[in-house]
């Protein structure tokens, strides 16, 4: 008659938490995995988005408002800011996609005169969110308005102490949180522009202020930047009025 060995309680516990390593790893990698996908859903969205925008822009004239926009203001309205959903009025922009684990529309900002747009989201970039900004808006004034996008829930007015900007890379003030709802911790500007990764558009093609009153970009009062004969962003002091 053969002996049957049984384990012995150390090899079980062994045995087990072996089992247990291994579960959390694979849990981690499917995680990780899960959260890629849907960052690869996001990055289509936004490119898609702004294909879609731009041929609304060839046909009208001009970018759509966004739903329910909110005002910014600066010596008048300069920003209309809200959200991509299906009510926005335009022939070309359908079926207009959500965020794939929030089910919340993404940013979107146009410029008073509807000619430059950003559009926002929050990427999971694996549990370190960080913000992920699109569009054709480059900003015109010094360290005031470095985006159109910002972190706001109401009418708001920007000036050089707003401290709620959203910037590309930037892992404060993102559009939203995994929930979906609004970052707006009033976080400094300098302290985001300082943050490894953060992307700020700066500087349009303008040689003048007349250039940048006559295009609608002016913003009050302030430092702007246009292109010198060299080709390079220099500072200048503009006064602007509406």
């Amino acid at each position: 008659m053969k002996n049957t060995r049984a384990f012995t309680l150390t090899e079980l516990v062994v045995v087990v938490s072996i089992i247990a390593i291994l579960s959390v790893i694979g849990f981690i990698s499917y995680s990780d995995s899960i959260n890629g996908a849907r960052d690869s859903v996001r990055v289509n969205d936004i490119e898609k988005l702004q294909i879609d925008l731009k041929s609304h822009k060839q046909k009208e004239g001009s970018y759509p408002l966004p739903m329910n926009p909110i005002n910014i203001t600066n010596s008048g309205t300069i920003i209309y800011e809200g959200v991509l959903a299906n009510g926005i009025i335009s022939n070309i922009l359908s079926n207009i996609p959500k965020d794939p684990r929030t089910n919340s529309g993404y940013w979107y900002s146009t410029t008073t005169n509807r000619q430059q747009f950003q559009i926002a989201l929050t990427l999971e970039n694996i549990d370190t969110p960080k913000a992920l900004v699109k569009g054709d808006y480059k900003s015109v004034m010094k360290n005031l308005f470095p985006t159109l996008l910002l972190a706001v829930t109401a009418n708001t007015d920007v000036n050089t102490n707003t401290q709620k900007f959203i910037l590309d890379g930037g892992t404060f003030n993102l559009p939203y949180d995994i929930k979906g709802n609004v970052i707006a911790n009033g976080t400094s500007l300098a302290t985001i522009q300082a943050e490894p990764g953060v992307t700020i558009e700066t500087g349009g093609n303008y040689f003048s202020c007349d250039d940048i009153y006559q295009a609608g970009r002016a913003m009050g009062s302030g430092t702007y930047q246009i292109v010198n004969t060299s080709g390079i962003l220099v500072d200048t002091g503009c006064l602007m009025n509406y």
